[in-house]
């Protein structure tokens, strides 16, 4: 059967182009429902392990910014379209996940050969409902699935005894806040395992703003909804094992020396090593998820690896603005939230930090706060004829120079769609 549309991940981007929320987000929430539609039914053979297309996928932006929910359902409602695909509650405790996901247990031909598979999608619009990030269980439990290793996986607790899933496969998508993940994650889950698993998608803006977008719909938008819920359901049908061309392998080679010989500055020391030692299975993640999204050959080529690349490099910036506040004391963030206002104000009175202060400081912090501030030399203190001014130095400009959310995405999305097609 032929397909709709030359690049469902690109089409689906078109699809929701009078939404406010950045082609970022709409594109990673493409992804999710591709990755949702393969499911364990292809991989990429390593030999001594497999990589199956799942993704754990964070939507991160303030409240009200780019519409989470709203960003994440247009694509989980075509998913929930498509036979066979199996979503599970966006509320759940480990012991009732991996209950569920062993209830879900399927037997799936494979060219021929019948397997048992385990496979369930997540979706929350709070990723608070979803994950309890203190309870080291529920993390452990998130962390092992994600590898989707194969045969048995069991788990034993003492309210249930021995549980097991086969051939587990688990891929979830959700939304939160800046704040919340900063009050509700702690250090040890950015350090250990389960952040280098995930990716993170940044919302700082609206890109553009759109009243009623109804009103500007096209007139095949219907339509056009159900073309994209009927490749999903071609791609749906796709088994088997994902291979390199020549090409593809020599790049992915190339690509690999550099990564741990030219280590980029920003994924260097502790709180990124994790996510280092996974950006190659991240990659063929996404590689294989930009191969279905554009035929039916199980072949990965150059450009498929080429854009999963580009698509990592362009959201690690959103990873470490995502978790830029996470175990870090809430006086130190106090602190640099005050710096970086008088950093728009340009400069302000004592009268007016105080004031200011008052909104986010105990009383008896704001003298600390402000006099930190200036030892640490993020402000100084400047008196003219007729007043004291606060006003923010060099150190402060260089404090507050992080990283910027990930740039738009529809470039790269215009580049793979020129990619050739497979010479099979």
């Amino acid at each position: 059967m032929s397909r709709h549309f030359p690049n469902w991940l690109q089409a689906y981007c078109t699809h929701t182009e009078h939404l406010e929320a950045t082609t970022n987000l709409h594109f990673f929430s493409g992804v999710a429902a591709i990755a949702g539609v393969l499911r364990r039914h292809v991989w990429f053979d390593q030999g001594y392990f497999n990589w199956y297309p799942n993704f754990y996928i964070i939507i991160v932006a303030k409240p009200g910014i780019v519409n989470k929910s709203t960003s994440i359902g247009v694509a989980m409602d075509l998913l929930r379209e498509v036979p066979g695909v199996n979503i599970g509650p966006s509320s759940i405790t480990w012991q009732a996940l991996v209950q569920h996901m062993g209830n879900v247990a399927e037997q799936v031909d494979i060219n021929g050969e019948f397997h048992t598979q385990s496979c369930l999608t997540f979706v929350a619009s709070d990723l608070g409902t979803l994950i309890d990030f203190h309870n080291r269980e529920m993390i452990d439990v998130l962390v092992d699935l994600w590898d989707g290793k194969t045969g048995s996986w069991d788990k034993m607790s003492k309210m249930s005894g021995k549980e097991s899933i086969v051939n587990p496969w688990i891929s979830f998508i959700a939304g939160t806040t800046p704040a919340w993940l900063s009050d509700n994650v702690p250090e040890g889950a950015i350090g250990g395992g389960f952040a280098s698993r995930c990716i993170f998608v940044y919302g700082a803006e609206k890109r553009h703003l759109v009243a009623y977008p109804k009103n500007r719909l096209s007139p095949d938008f219907y339509e056009r909804r159900l073309r994209l819920i009927a490749d999903l359901e071609q791609m749906s049908l796709l088994r088997g094992e994902y291979k390199l061309d020549h090409e593809a392998r020599v790049f992915g080679e190339e690509w690999y020396h550099k990564l741990w010989t030219q280590t980029p500055e920003h994924l260097r020391g502790d709180r990124f090593e994790g996510y280092l030692a996974r950006k190659q299975t991240h990659m063929h993640k996404l590689a294989m998820v930009s191969a279905a999204a554009q035929r039916d050959h199980m072949i990965l080529l150059k450009e498929d690896l080429t854009l999963a690349e580009h698509l990592l490099e362009s959201v690690e910036n959103d990873m470490i603005l995502a978790l830029d506040r996470v175990g870090r004391s809430k006086s130190g963030i106090n602190t640099e939230d005050f710096v970086a206002w008088i950093l728009t104000k340009g400069r302000v009175t004592r009268d007016e930090a105080v004031r200011y202060l008052t909104r986010y400081v105990e009383l008896d912090r704001i003298d600390n706060t402000i006099s930190t501030a200036i030892s640490a030399g993020y402000l100084s203190q400047v008196q003219t004829a007729t007043a004291g001014f606060l006003a923010p130095t060099e150190r402060c400009r260089e404090l507050l120079g992080k990283p910027v959310a990930s740039p738009d995405l529809i470039q790269s999305l215009v580049l793979s769609a020129d990619s050739p097609a497979p010479d099979v």
